[in-house]
């Protein structure tokens, strides 16, 4: 999985499917955060999620918004990466039970 904002979706919808967490059809990011087990612990604000949310949404469909400036796109694939790097961690050592 590339380290882009959408990624994040991904990965805490894939920490939700291990732990058989039920969720519905969404790219809310604060709305998946909620669900997710304490002990994932993530390294991102609800905050950052929220910030994030745009990014697991609009920026992959065409439409009439505008593309981040290049901080704001180096700030999402930060968080991304960190997300995703923490996600990866956590389950390569958690059990489905977690």
């Amino acid at each position: 999985m590339k380290e882009r904002p959408e990624c994040v979706e991904k990965s805490l919808k894939a920490v939700l499917t291990r732990g058989q967490i039920p969720f519905g059809k969404t790219h809310d990011l604060e709305e998946l955060q909620l669900l997710l087990p304490p002990s994932l612990n993530l390294p991102a604000s609800v905050a950052d999620l929220a910030r994030l949310t745009p990014y697991a949404t609009n920026m992959r469909y065409p439409g009439p918004w505008s593309y981040p400036e290049r901080a704001e796109a180096e700030w999402a694939v930060g968080v991304a990466r960190q997300v995703l790097h923490h996600v990866r961690a956590w389950l390569a050592r958690s059990t489905p039970e977690e």
